[in-house]
């Protein structure tokens, strides 16, 4: 049984574009019961992104605190003060932050409203040896009774790491809806996207940056030109928030003088309807993905997906049943690995459903919220981690 919400809880966030850490949030506040009002979330203001009216979208309370970014200290702790004036105001019993900056005001707002801190551990940290931890400048900012959310096993066991003795970690993956999908859905969506429907589609979602492995996937396949007229490429994202020098363009200019067609809408809002096009999705990260929202949303499609053996995706993604893995950067293997999905439609019909039945027996909205609602009221979480 989930328990009932207690005290309101408070979540410090910035105003950011919508990515993976955002909508799991987003879909928290839209179904957990212990962020609807009087629940609140205090939004800091900057990046300029969509966060905020989204979360009001879906019913939540947003109180906007504009902050600095850090660089004035003064600055820094006077809305640091205001946030904990609101949080005792509304006698929330813990402060959450989404991010590594709101995580900053966070802390200190807990410490002077004498509540507890927690954080969503979502978002690779800094790392140099392959491992996912806490920023060791921040470990300091944690008390004992820290709550520490883990979305994937990968990032429970990273924690475990770094994390000051007393610091509570649970094991809270997102949750995800399956989709039924049917051939006149995809055939609508390849129209609007102007994919033909006389090819394979193979898809990709994310950041064209060169973690996510779109350089090794562009090698992988111009080295397999026997591949061009069998299989288009879909590959959603936009560049890596401006700092890879038009890593999207270059990697279209490339597989296109290859032979290949290439359909790039850039970043999405809605992965949803780019889903419904694809046969099937290529997540080819060369960096420890804590978890591949993406990835779960493609498989909640009925979708099998190509991954790297590397951080979370292997917890999804299981070689001969879901999709097929390959080692990360090994671009001989991913070439291979497209190279089944494409010519064997009977495969891939199999794979997607059983990829699509894990998620709903692992990842339900249900499941999501049961696994938040018993770490915010201090339950023990172990059954939850177990049952996954």
């Amino acid at each position: 049984m989930t328990p009932a919400p207690t005290v309101p809880l408070a979540v410090v966030c910035s105003n950011t574009r919508v990515a993976g850490g955002e909508t799991f949030l987003l879909r928290l506040a839209r179904h957990a019961p212990s962020l609807k009002p009087p629940s609140v979330f205090i939004s800091l203001g900057f990046n300029g992104g969509s966060l905020e009216q989204q979360l009001q979208a879906v019913g939540a309370q947003v109180v906007r605190f504009p902050a600095p970014r850090m660089r004035h200290v003064v600055s820094t702790l006077a809305v640091a003060r205001r946030i904990a004036a609101e949080v005792r105001s509304r006698g929330c019993g813990m402060v959450l932050a989404n991010g590594t900056h709101p995580f900053v005001y966070a802390s200190i707002a807990a410490a002077s409203a004498g509540v507890r801190v927690g954080q969503w551990l979502h978002d690779p940290p800094p790392f140099s040896d392959g491992n996912v931890g806490m920023d060791e400048h921040l470990v300091h900012l944690l008390r004992g009774d820290a709550l520490l959310l883990c979305n994937s096993r990968f990032t429970l066991r990273a924690a475990e790491k770094t994390r000051p003795a007393g610091a509570r970690l649970a094991l809270t993956p997102p949750g995800q809806a399956v989709h039924p999908g049917d051939d006149t859905t995809t055939r609508e969506a390849r129209l609007q996207w102007g994919l033909r429907d006389d090819q394979v589609v193979l898809g990709f979602a994310g950041r064209m940056g060169a973690l996510k492995g779109v350089w090794h996937l562009a090698h992988a396949l111009t080295a397999r030109a026997d591949l061009a007229g069998r299989v288009q490429l879909f590959l959603v994202g936009g560049d890596n928030l401006g700092r890879e020098g038009g890593v999207a363009t270059r990697v279209g200019e490339m597989l296109r003088a290859a032979g290949y067609h290439v359909v790039m809408p850039g970043h999405v809002q809605d992965l949803r309807p780019c889903l419904l096009a694809m046969d099937f999705l290529v997540a080819p990260s060369v960096f420890p993905e804590t978890f591949g929202l993406s990835v779960l949303e493609a498989m909640a499609f009925g979708l099998p997906v190509i991954a790297s053996r590397i951080g979370a995706l292997p917890e999804l993604v299981v070689d001969g049943e879901t999709g097929w893995v390959v080692p990360p950067g090994d671009e001989p293997a991913l070439g291979n690995a497209v190279a089944a999905a494409v010519m064997d439609a009977a495969e891939r019909t199999r794979r997607g459903q059983r990829a699509r039945a894990l998620v709903k027996r692992r990842y339900s909205i249900e499941r999501m919220v049961h696994a938040f609602e018993t770490a915010v009221a201090g339950a023990d979480t172990s059954l939850v981690g177990d049952a996954l």
